[in-house]
């Protein structure tokens, strides 16, 4: 399942991925929409209830800010924490995959920074290594 097709890729009962783009500077705004540019940097906010993660990203010489809310908030924690990632190997692809736990209860140890409550995720960039 991609990420931006996962269930608790929502807020309030609506989806939160791709997020708005918001100007921040640069030569000009480009009104980008959808998944597009680089992602160049990930933060959670520090204000409780902590159910919103910010996405930085460059396009076209422009830099923009993006906002993802969340119902749940481990779950919030962790896509920062996967799109931090994103973020430090910029040759990645912007397209996680989430696929459940093994019938044995355990996740992929691919990544073991990246699994989460029943899930384990797959970067697009090493599918091959899971034909192994």
């Amino acid at each position: 399942m991609l990420l931006r097709d996962h269930p608790l890729m929502s807020y309030h009962g609506l989806r939160n991925w791709p997020p708005a783009w918001t100007w921040l500077n640069g030569p000009g705004n480009k009104y980008p929409r959808g998944e597009i540019g680089i992602l160049t940097a990930v933060s959670l906010t520090q204000i409780k209830p902590a159910n919103r993660c910010f996405l930085y990203m460059h396009h076209e010489e422009s830099f923009y800010i993006g906002c993802l809310l969340f119902d749940d908030l481990s779950f919030c924690r962790h896509i920062s924490q996967v799109l931090k990632f994103a973020a430090i190997v910029p040759s990645l692809k912007l397209e996680v995959w989430m696929s459940p736990t093994l019938s044995n209860g355990r996740t992929s140890n691919l990544f073991p920074e990246a699994t989460c409550s029943g899930y384990s995720l797959v970067y697009s960039g090493f599918k091959d290594r899971l034909k192994r």
